[in-house]
């Protein structure tokens, strides 16, 4: 691990965050998206906001008579994290679904991928 580069997110400046958002509220969301109260020792090291699809917050699906059925955020974060329970060092792509009259609210989780702390100044 200690050759790997870290995704180009890591040096990227954050874009806005779309539809009344904060980055507080999304890092709470994530981090609360773990069950068990797993998400208590996580620790997140840099936030990071893509460029959105739309300008609208949500992308919404409808079904064929063109009835909304899902919905997701039109924006996809990235989180870098140190997990304070086993100093494991990660980053992980999200998007959250759902909530209001659609469904239950949860979080997409994308991939994650192992990396050296010492990477990330996560001592």
């Amino acid at each position: 691990m200690a050759n790997q580069e870290l995704s180009k997110e890591w040096k990227l400046t954050t874009n806005p965050i779309i539809g009344g958002q904060t980055e507080l509220k999304l890092k709470t969301i994530y981090v609360n998206s773990f069950s068990s109260g797993g998400g208590a020792n996580l620790n997140i090291l840099k936030f990071y906001a893509a460029p959105p699809k739309s300008q609208t917050p949500w992308v919404v699906l409808n079904n064929d008579p063109g009835i909304p059925i899902y919905r997701y955020s039109a924006q996809w974060y990235t989180v870098f994290v140190k997990d304070k329970s086993n100093g494991v060092c990660y980053f992980q792509g999200f998007g959250h679904s759902g909530g209001g009259t659609f469904s239950e609210a949860f979080v997409d989780h994308g991939e994650s991928y192992l990396y050296n702390c010492d990477k990330m100044n996560a001592k």
